[in-house]
């Protein structure tokens, strides 16, 4: 984020529509993720495409169903960035952990970004120390973004198990797998 300029410039996609996500920057309070960054307060909504603060990024399906967590990123009441996680489809949700996850991983790259900066400073060689910072926030972003598909498929495995039980409770097989 150019906090001065109140500009949002993605630096990071992985979807379908990534270059046209990538070419289009924001401003604070445009769309989802500028009333997060504009407000200082992550968004959970898991219906995106109905909710009046929504922007459609150029180039992408306006009318595609889609959930979506924006976190934005905080370092001493800074604007560093966002943290944007979507679910596409009519059945895409986001449950209450996830988003407390989500959360989780926006403060801790915030605050990465601020240690960095501050370790920087005390650094003479000040244009090395601006080439790591970028390939380290795109590192923190890239872990995070991996650790919650981790998460994701935790809990669909959970949820896989559970069912599988709700389906052996079904047939009166409950005590079964545990015999």
């Amino acid at each position: 984020a150019d906090e001065a300029r109140r500009l949002l410039i993605p630096v990071l996609a992985r979807d379908r529509w990534a270059d046209e996500i990538l070419g289009s920057a924001s401003e604070f309070g445009e769309g989802l993720t500028g009333w997060a960054v504009e407000h200082r307060e992550p968004v959970h909504t898991n219906a995106a495409h109905l909710d009046r603060r929504r922007k459609v990024v150029p180039g992408t399906p306006d009318d595609e169903p889609e959930a979506l967590i924006s976190v934005p990123l905080l370092a001493r009441n800074q604007i560093k960035g966002a943290l944007n996680i979507y679910r596409l489809g009519e059945d895409a949700v986001f449950t209450r952990e996830e988003f407390e996850l989500a959360r989780w991983f926006g403060d801790a790259a915030a605050q990465q970004q601020r240690d960095r900066r501050r370790h920087e400073g005390q650094r003479q060689d000040h244009g090395a120390g601006q080439r790591e910072h970028h390939g380290d926030r795109h590192r923190v972003e890239h872990l995070a973004f991996h650790a919650i598909e981790r998460e994701h498929r935790q809990i669909d495995r959970r949820d896989d198990a559970q069912a599988e039980q709700a389906g052996a409770d079904d047939l009166g097989l409950a005590d079964a797998a545990t015999v």
